[in-house]
């Protein structure tokens, strides 16, 4: 699949980041030229961020906190906004950061995935986490070279 942004020069400057299942980028569509040709200041433009599926092409995330999941969303900021990073929370929750901006990845309950109480059903929640790849733990090695 591929994205086609909106025209009047949205370009992608910074690096992707591939997490859970999504493809999460920014952009960067500089403001339209202004009637003052003598103006001296930055072209501050407008930042997105965009989060798709990585098998699809189609929205995974709520990027604006609203009830449906979008493509992308304007970010308050505006300029430049670098690559996304995702911060693993205390309890499992997930964020997305991008600058000083923060959104948090839906997909992930602030619990564990042994949170269900005895005799109630949790099909859905583990059929979801199994699509999504729920709970990932980050592990960190290093090797010792032998002196």
């Amino acid at each position: 699949f591929y994205v086609t942004l909106s025209s009047g020069g949205e370009k992608v400057l910074a690096e992707s980041v591939t997490f859970s299942g999504a493809i999460i980028f920014t952009t960067f569509k500089p403001s339209a030229a202004s009637s003052n040709t003598n103006s001296c200041g930055a072209n501050t433009g407008e930042a997105r961020i965009y989060a798709l599926d990585q098998r699809t092409g189609t929205p995974i995330l709520n990027l604006d906190d609203d009830a449906d999941t979008e493509a992308s969303s304007l970010l308050s900021h505006s300029g430049i906004a670098p690559r996304p990073v995702v911060i693993y929370r205390e309890g499992g929750g997930k964020t997305i950061a991008v600058g000083t901006e923060a959104i948090n990845d839906s997909r992930f309950e602030s619990s564990g995935p042994d949170d269900c109480a005895e005799g109630q059903d949790c099909e859905e929640k583990v059929s979801k986490c199994e699509s999504n790849n729920c709970y990932v733990t980050p592990l960190y090695w290093r090797q010792n070279d032998k002196n």
